[in-house]
């Protein structure tokens, strides 16, 4: 929970930012600004990574299997059933999410709101995201991930009907809001699940997938969005079949866990 604050940081601020600097630099010089800030970073993060955070010795230590008692290599994680069972979850949000905040000028164009007043909603969606956050993270500390995991998609679901349906922009910062709780239980949970149900030994090159699903997600969202578009449909209109995806990802991912939890070994108690 705490790990993702920065990206929530960002979220909230940068948007508004830009926005602003529109009105006194070309949308190509803010790109080389983005680019800079970028690389001004990257000798920062190489001096931080340079000091080990998790000792190797601490880390051999505090290993947790996963199912069936099991450390899973990512070989074994990809010819599971419960990982494919998964993969629209895990896709869904970056893919649609994504595609919600590139589409925004479109959308406010049909909606008829202005894009400042939109972006100006940002704010409301990273604080209730922050919030969420930690609420999701307490949550799975308390109930564990496999209560969670079930109804992650839920609020993106709601979110994007409402958003379908906003009339106002009042409604439209409810329904970033509610996208905001789905993003917060995302950040949390997804991490959690691989962790518990495949095991910690292997957990890097297991993440990794997850990862890669996401970056996969992102850049297939605003393409598909947008091939819609053009074809005449615009992105509200898309937007109940995207809260239906979200529905079935949900499904999907309680089926699987479900289904395999009943594997999970309950940790040894003193």
């Amino acid at each position: 929970s705490l790990s993702s604050m920065g990206f929530a940081a960002g979220q909230a601020i940068l948007p508004v930012v830009f926005v602003a600097l529109f009105a006194s630099f070309h949308w190509r010089s803010l790109w080389v600004l983005a680019a800079a800030l970028v690389l001004i970073t990257m000798p920062v993060m190489l001096l931080l990574l340079r000091q080990e955070r998790t000792p190797q010795s601490m880390a051999q230590s505090t290993q947790s299997a996963g199912m069936d008692g099991q450390h899973w290599t990512r070989m074994q994680m990809t010819r599971h059933g419960l990982f494919w069972l998964m993969i629209p979850l895990v896709i869904g949000p970056p893919a649609w999410g994504t595609a919600l905040f590139f589409q925004q000028v479109h959308l406010t164009e049909v909606k008829g709101w202005t894009l400042v007043s939109f972006v100006a909603l940002m704010p409301l969606y990273t604080v209730t995201s922050v919030v969420s956050t930690f609420v999701s993270g307490w949550a799975i500390d308390r109930f564990g991930v496999t209560r969670v995991t079930p109804v992650q998609m839920l609020p993106f679901a709601l979110s994007f009907a409402v958003l379908a349906f906003a009339d106002t922009i009042a409604m439209a910062g409810v329904g970033l809001m509610i996208f905001g709780v789905g993003q917060g239980m995302q950040a949390t949970a997804t991490s959690v699940f691989w962790a518990e149900f495949y095991g910690t030994r292997y957990i890097g090159s297991i993440k990794a997938v997850g990862a890669a699903l996401m970056v996969f997600g992102s850049a297939i969202g605003p393409g598909v969005t947008g091939l819609f578009i053009d074809l005449g449909v615009d992105f509200p209109q898309q937007m109940i079949p995207i809260a239906i995806y979200y529905a079935v990802a949900a499904i999907m991912a309680t089926v699987g866990v479900l289904r395999y939890r009943k594997r999970l070994v309950a940790p040894a108690t003193a």
